[in-house]
């Protein structure tokens, strides 16, 4: 009895199903992720192409046209980028002037006088903005060299009487000297007093009236003329233009009459040795540097 009652038990176990078997753990050897939730009806998946639109579940092609709208723009937050230091712009320095050292000009007012005057100046120390000037005139282009303006100028009745008539020849004179400039800008410009020697000879031909006794000839003489000058010296570009006056005193060195009969020579006349310059500047001209 108690044998078919434990088959009874038996055959009753072997007729229910096994129990499921437990869910998966992380610390399962079989372990997996759950699957992913299926879509929800009706959408496509993937997502359509260009031109085509989900309709439960299919994606047809519909019968009018779908405008082409581009996805809106993915906004993108700004990127704070910090101020570029960008370098000071250097100032233009000014550009020193360079100093006038070499220039070159003529004396408008001689030629007025007693002879067109032309000149080159050198600067020789360039510190103290002194300089040198190499002066030469020409008197047979001023019109006071043929006239006695006696004490001005150096022209003269000539030996120790009148009885005779004498015209002017031909005349030069050079001088040297040096000068010194004030300005605020380098060179030979500005104020300026220059002091200087005139070396000067002067060429007259003599003719006696008739029966005087005299013979033709001519008489050359030489004048040493120390003078001082004055005045204001401009510079526009390359361009000079000065203003001034000239003021000194002609001495005659020598005096000497040439016979053109014999060739002989002999002192001439002492008279008027003494004369004063006095003239105005009228400066034209340019720099060379």
């Amino acid at each position: 009895m108690g044998s078919v009652l434990l088959i009874m038990v038996l055959v009753a176990a072997g007729d229910q199903e096994p129990p499921p078997p437990p869910p998966p753990t992380p610390d399962s050897p079989d372990f997996d992720a759950a699957p992913p939730p299926p879509p929800p009806p009706g959408s496509c998946v993937p997502d359509c192409r260009r031109g085509y639109v989900c309709i439960d579940g299919a994606c047809v092609q519909p019968p009018g046209p779908v405008p082409d709208v581009p996805p809106p723009p993915v906004p993108v937050p700004p990127v704070s980028r910090p101020p570029s230091a960008r370098p000071a712009r250097p100032q233009p320095r000014e550009q020193a002037e360079r100093p006038s050292v070499f220039a070159m000009h003529l004396n408008l007012a001689d030629a007025a006088l007693h002879g067109l005057t032309g000149a080159i100046d050198f600067l020789i120390v360039p510190q103290l903005a002194m300089g040198l000037f190499i002066e030469a005139r020409a008197m047979n282009l001023g019109p006071l060299s043929y006239m006695d303006y006696w004490p001005l100028g150096p022209q003269r009745k000539f030996g120790f009487s009148n009885n005779y008539s004498q015209v002017f020849d031909i005349g030069m004179g050079m001088a040297l000297g040096v000068e010194k400039f004030w300005s605020d800008k380098p060179g030979l410009r500005g104020w300026f007093a220059a002091g200087g020697v005139e070396l000067l000879t002067r060429r007259a031909r003599l003719t006696s009236p008739a029966g005087a006794g005299w013979v033709h000839g001519h008489v050359v003489e030489w004048w040493v003329t120390p003078h001082a000058r004055g005045g204001y010296r401009f510079r526009g570009h390359n361009f000079l233009f000065g203003l001034g006056a000239r003021l000194g005193a002609g001495v005659l060195a020598t005096s000497t009459f040439f016979n053109g009969n014999t060739g002989t020579s002999t002192p001439w006349g002492s008279s008027r040795r003494v004369y004063f310059d006095v003239s105005a500047i009228i400066d034209v001209g340019f720099f060379l540097d």
